[in-house]
């Protein structure tokens, strides 16, 4: 897949970890709207505004690099003519997948993704920590760093207000995708429960190679702006 002038492509789908619940604080005190007066009324809206923040919590640990595991983590690396997909359905696949990346990787090579720095670089080093891999330097910096491209930085340039998707950018530039996929990542979470691991790894699939697309877009333009 990869040409050795390529950099290595990454993503990574997410859940929550297993027993999330128990890092819930729930401590935090819940005040009912000044118009509920009845004691029984007050009683009931914080019951139900504790129950909506604990599901809240919940649904937001897939996204968290402190409360969520990788499901599917996908690469191909510049020295391999082979995409990696491989699922974790177990801590010990977890484990597994991550040291055969971080063998496969070597400290210097460029990392390519779409949001890799805020997100899947954290979410590696997070769990690697977590599961006792060893896990290998990688220069982040996100004003010095040459060995991490990520797209989603280089095309939204800070613009917070003004920040497009994966999918938005690849129907903008017209990078075809060929694979059927049938979910979003905000649906991982509920397809990893249900043991719908074919969706999850087609998503994964899917966004490796518009990102290889993309990438490939903005070196073409790039060496056009040079021309």
């Amino acid at each position: 897949m990869n040409s050795p002038s390529e950099p290595t492509f990454l993503d990574l789908e997410t859940a929550a970890v297993e027993g999330v619940e128990q890092y819930y604080d729930d401590s935090e005190p819940i005040e009912a709207p000044s118009n509920y007066v009845k004691p029984e009324a007050i009683e009931n809206y914080i019951a139900r505004e504790r129950v909506r923040r604990k599901q809240a919590f919940i649904e937001k640990a897939a996204l968290d690099p402190d409360l969520c595991c990788i499901a599917y983590l996908g690469f191909s690396m510049p020295d391999s003519p082979h995409l990696a997909l491989i699922p974790c359905r177990s801590e010990q696949e977890e484990c597994d997948a991550l040291t055969e990346f971080w063998c496969g990787y070597q400290p210097g090579e460029v990392l390519c993704g779409f949001n890799i720095r805020a997100f899947d670089l954290p979410v590696l080093y997070r769990r690697s920590l977590y599961l006792g891999v060893e896990p290998k330097p990688i220069d982040r910096d996100r004003y010095r760093s040459t060995c991490v491209l990520d797209l989603f930085e280089m095309l939204n340039e800070g613009r917070k207000h003004q920040m497009h998707s994966l999918d938005w950018y690849c129907n903008r530039f017209g990078i075809p995708c060929d694979i059927v996929d049938t979910i979003t990542g905000a649906d991982v979470p509920d397809c990893v429960a249900n043991g719908e691991w074919d969706k999850v790894q087609a998503h994964l699939l899917a966004d490796l190679c518009k990102v290889r697309g993309l990438a490939q877009r903005i070196g073409i333009a790039r060496r056009e702006v040079a021309a």
